[in-house]
């Protein structure tokens, strides 16, 4: 007998590995004709926990930053609804760099733990309602208009900037 779903939970200060990730909530494992999908059930903190998206080491207010962005295209991707992959596998958000890198908050950074921790709640509001606050790991020396990437007509936040790569 097949058994369509499982549901993992790690005990207390305990994380469960899956690939690079370390994950403290519980991970719900499902099968598909495509194979498995497994997503975790956490807070909006410990999720920003997990992201990977810039190295710990950069400097307190760069790493801020970044959490605040983090939080926003969070708070934006859940404000339009998930995505047909997401009703599909039932997750709110990708884990990938197709949305935002995630590994779980299992080995977060003391530096990026306290960014978390001292933007909590903060995002950013474009006319009432969360930013498409969208961003890359690297952009040469100068930024695209987001309609040349995603089309559309983008907010003006979204404009093709210098970006000098150090």
């Amino acid at each position: 007998q097949q058994i369509p779903e499982v549901s993992l939970t790690p005990h207390d200060g305990t994380t469960l590995a899956l690939g690079r990730g370390a994950y403290e909530g519980t991970l719900d494992i499902s099968a598909h004709d495509a194979g498995l999908a497994a997503v975790e059930e956490t807070t909006i903190d410990r999720y920003l926990l997990g992201i990977t998206e810039v190295p710990a080491s950069w400097p307190n207010e760069t790493l801020a930053a970044q959490v605040v962005a983090a939080r926003t295209y969070l708070a934006w991707t859940l404000h339009r609804g998930r995505s047909i992959n997401g009703n599909k596998y039932n997750y709110d958000i990708c884990a990938s760099q197709y949305c935002q890198v995630y590994r779980g908050p299992g080995d977060s950074a003391d530096s990026w733990a306290a960014a978390v921790t001292r933007t909590s709640g903060e995002i950013l509001v474009h006319e009432g309602s969360p930013a498409q606050a969208l961003y890359s790991s690297s952009a040469g020396t100068r930024t695209r208009f987001v309609q040349d990437v995603w089309g559309g007509s983008g907010g003006p936040f979204l404009q093709a900037v210098d970006s000098p790569e150090l």
